[in-house]
């Protein structure tokens, strides 16, 4: 169905963006507000649900005519994985009490959040311009 395969590089893109805000903010000024946004809670919950779902949808609905179950393999498996990834962060800022901060953690490099997230830009965007691929 053509409504999964734009909803599906929608949110790849989205979530792609909001789980490697942190490496592209410290590169690229204008993208920081992605991770110092106050309803960045509410956001990335929203996204990762969206992921989720959709990831979960276009594996048994693929973008053009192909074969049903491993439609649109890699962009679900990519929405499964970001969904999941944005989920865990947002619960697991939950499980934390008020009174403890939360940990800093150490970003000076590449961490897990910010290759998963390039890694989903990347499916989104190839998935943009090959559309009716197997597996892709």
């Amino acid at each position: 169905m053509l409504q999964f395969y734009f909803l599906s590089i929608l949110t790849n893109a989205a979530a792609g963006a909001l789980l490697s805000a942190d490496y592209f903010g410290r590169r690229l000024a204008r993208l920081a507000w992605l991770s110092a946004h106050p309803g960045s809670r509410r956001l990335k919950l929203t996204c990762g649900a969206a992921a989720l779902i959709v990831g979960a949808c276009t594996i048994f609905w693929p973008a053009g005519s192909g074969v049903p179950v491993i439609g649109d393999l890699v962009p679900s498996i990519a929405g499964l994985a970001m969904g999941v990834a944005l989920l865990f962060e947002v619960f697991r800022q939950d499980a934390l009490f008020p009174s403890e901060p939360a940990p800093a953690p150490a970003r000076a490099g590449l961490d897990w959040r910010s290759m998963i997230g390039i890694a989903g830009l990347a499916v989104a965007i190839l998935h943009f311009f090959l559309p009716e691929r197997p597996f892709l």
